[in-house]
């Protein structure tokens, strides 16, 4: 990213995915067999409550540990120098 003039100024980990290798198990199968109804209750239940219940975003500056991350929002600026 330093090489086309941007740096990092803050970053939080981002992202819904469930920890609960059962619900993802039964999310797959539910998507495989019934895909149509799969994606209603998705669309229409799961992801607004997902949205009414998650946390709020909690930055660090600079840039996080990426080992253990799936997905990272980052604010960036652009440098001085480039």
């Amino acid at each position: 990213m330093s090489s086309h003039g941007l740096l990092v100024e803050k970053s939080t980990v981002f992202g819904m995915q469930s920890n609960n290798r059962r619900l993802l198990h039964y999310a797959v199968q539910g998507l495989s067999r019934y895909p149509v109804a799969a994606l209603r209750c998705y669309n229409w239940l799961f992801f607004p409550l997902g949205r009414l219940f998650e946390r709020p975003l909690k930055y660090t500056q600079g840039l996080l540990d990426l080992r253990h991350v799936h997905e990272v929002l980052l604010v960036c600026r652009r440098s001085s120098l480039h």
